[in-house]
């Protein structure tokens, strides 16, 4: 079937895929109906009329915003503004013999809803699964029977009523030991833990006092990842020797309570071990270990990198501005930053790479703020997690995250579909955050050029507009989850992707212009020059001569140009950009109205190309306007 759209596409006969496949002409007709529609949507206008055709022939949102090149969120917004919304038609389960008791409806965008209006209790089956004309009956009464079966059973079904149900008898049990659940817990480890039982009975727990000598995220790493429990602090913020393990089913409560804490109690002796261990070595002294931690065969082991990084640091401290003190620190905290990967605690637990780090930092007698940007090189480790907020924490992870990308795509191993093994795509993700979210402006150009010179490989110029392109795809991507417009990003991107802090005031500033009557009657001007050039060989470098121009409108319009360039520059705010170009709008309606541009004359026609060209090359450094809806 897949097949026959594809040779639809290509525009081969419908007779010609009948006679190959076989199948009966009619069928093929109606994948060809499919096929029209795709071709319609790509074409546009995507009017209403055209998305209730399109859904109609069974479209989801997705599919139209696919051919049609439109975000997602404005095909619903549109569909939804328009009241093309679901109907529901009536199965007849009776072959119309007589009434149905018990009918049942599908859903289609047609004209007329067949579902009466009702304040009967109802119940919706969700995933019943495969259901056939004259069976869904039977299909819902087993669901509808088998949820009460579970029920009575104490399984529940549902994994919302489990989180809730969990965390109201953690937060009881948490209280009833003189303490509260910490409210991270509420995140990752309750959903997993609903998922991970169907029948949630939360127990308290308890442990030893002398464990709470332990760093406090040693104690809740080990209860969180390791166990699945619950901690328990005070209102001040410390952990009690407590905590809520969740079991499954009927369970003695006696015996299970006994077992999570002898698990726990074995857990922290071990982390006990290594901590004593850790404290009797500075991180200095762990550093030169990282010899024999390997990073990548061509890219040399984690001690090669941790000296890149230290290497990279100066230049990136320059580049961010920091003060002498920040930049300091920051060299420092790159010096030391990787060493606690080969301590016996992040050994056990690597999810603690960084906060062990911090912490052995500060016993080592570090000042706050190095032992600070060890921890938020690490940073961040996860999505939805902590961005650095130091400069010099900002500084050390942007010189680990570029050295990874730089190294990486140097020797061939840019992710590949869903192969990521060095998680370069956080890292990129990571890189734009940290920039955007502390405001810092950094040509990554620059600094990607500065991290391929210190890697052991030959890193070339094409490797690093790879990696500088991967790491735009990763921002692209992160502006549209957030529910940017498609046109506004593609646009902002083409000029200003190298700069993601700049990049990102700008999308802002467009989002807020885009929607306005002045930027679309500047848009619509620049868009006059910028269409009629596009596409033309005009010789480099040329120059537009006034001793050319035969009409008025020429010298107008070149006077304006003149005037525009003298106050537009490459990294201006957009509103001062459309400050500087706005008097031009005029004179661009003028000279398009009296001046024809492709004379036979090829001295003139070159000269008018290139005043119109240079008018177009207004915005390079700006954003690319001709990306941008209604250009």
């Amino acid at each position: 079937m897949y097949a026959i759209a594809e040779a639809l596409r290509r525009e081969w006969t419908l007779e010609r895929i009948a006679d190959l496949t076989k199948w009966d002409a009619f069928f093929v007709r109606k994948i060809n109906n499919i096929v029209k529609m795709e071709k319609e949507l790509a074409a546009g206008p995507l009017t209403p009329e055209l998305i209730r055709r399109a859904k109609r022939m069974g479209f989801q949102d997705e599919s139209i915003s696919k051919f049609s090149k439109k975000p997602e969120a404005s095909v619903r917004q549109v569909r939804m503004d328009n009241g093309i919304l679901p109907t529901y038609k009536m199965v007849d389960t009776c072959a119309a013999e007589f009434a149905a008791q018990t009918p049942y409806f599908y859903s289609t965008y047609g004209t007329e809803c067949e579902v009466p209006r009702s304040d009967n209790k109802k119940v919706i089956i969700v995933g019943a699964g495969p259901i056939r004309i004259g069976q869904g009956i039977e299909f819902d009464y087993c669901c509808v029977h088998g949820v009460m079966a579970c029920q009575e059973a104490g399984i529940v079904l549902s994994v919302e009523r489990r989180r809730e149900a969990i965390w109201a008898e953690a937060r009881r049990l948490a209280a009833q030991a003189g303490g509260r659940l910490p409210e991270e817990t509420r995140g990752a480890l309750l959903a997993e833990v609903a998922n991970l039982v169907e029948s949630p009975t939360p127990l308290l727990g308890a442990f030893e006092e002398q464990y709470l000598e332990l760093p406090r995220e040693v104690l809740a790493t080990v209860m969180r990842k390791h166990q699945r429990y619950f901690p328990i602090e005070n209102e001040k913020g410390e952990l009690l020797p407590r905590f809520v393990a969740v079991a499954n089913g009927r369970i003695d409560p006696a015996a299970v309570r006994a077992g999570n804490e002898a698990v726990l109690r074995a857990r922290y002796a071990d982390a006990a071990f290594f901590w004593q261990h850790d404290i009797a070595k500075t991180l200095e002294e762990f550093r030169p270990a990282l010899s024999g931690l390997m990073f990548q065969a061509k890219l040399g082991s984690m001690l090669d990198k941790s000296e890149r990084i230290e290497q990279l640091a100066p230049a990136l401290a320059d580049w961010l501005g920091l003060s002498a003190a920040e930049k300091a620190a920051a060299l420092r905290a790159a010096h030391l930053a990787k060493a606690d990967l080969v301590t016996q605690m992040v050994i056990e637990l690597t999810s603690l790479a960084g906060q062990m780090g911090r912490r052995y930092a500060l016993k080592d007698g570090e000042p706050p703020e190095v032992a600070e940007a060890i921890f938020e090189c690490a940073l961040p480790r996860f999505a939805g997690d902590a961005l650095p907020r130091t400069k010099a924490g900002a500084t050390v992870a942007l010189a680990d995250r570029l050295d990874s990308l730089a190294g990486l795509f140097a020797v061939g191993l840019a992710p590949r579909s869903a192969a990521d093994p060095f998680a370069l795509r956080r890292a990129a993700l990571g890189i734009v955050q940290t920039l955007i979210e502390n405001g810092i402006d950094l040509d990554l150009r620059q600094a990607l050029r500065a991290a391929a010179a210190l890697q052991p490989v030959e890193a070339s110029e094409q490797c690093q507009a790879e990696a500088l392109e991967f790491i735009a795809r990763r921002l692209e991507q992160w502006w549209l989850d957030g529910g940017a417009r498609h046109d506004l990003v593609r646009a902002v991107l083409a000029e200003r992707g190298h700069n993601p802090a700049g990049a990102s005031r700008l999308l802002d500033e467009l989002a807020a212009a885009a929607p306005t009557e002045r930027f679309g009657r500047i848009l619509t001007a620049y868009s006059r020059p910028a269409r009629i050039v596009r596409g033309q060989t005009l010789e480099a470098g040329g120059r537009v001569d006034p001793a050319l121009f035969e009409q008025d409108e020429e010298k107008a319009l070149h006077a304006a140009c003149e005037t525009a360039a003298a106050a537009i520059r490459p990294a201006m705010r957009l509103a001062d950009f459309l400050d500087a170009f706005e008097p031009l709008c005029e004179p661009i309606g003028k000279f398009f109205d009296e001046v024809f541009v492709m004379v036979e004359d090829e001295r003139i026609k070159a000269n008018r190309l290139a005043l119109l060209k240079r008018i177009a090359d207004l915005a390079g450094g700006i954003a690319d306007f001709s990306k941008i809806e209604g250009f």
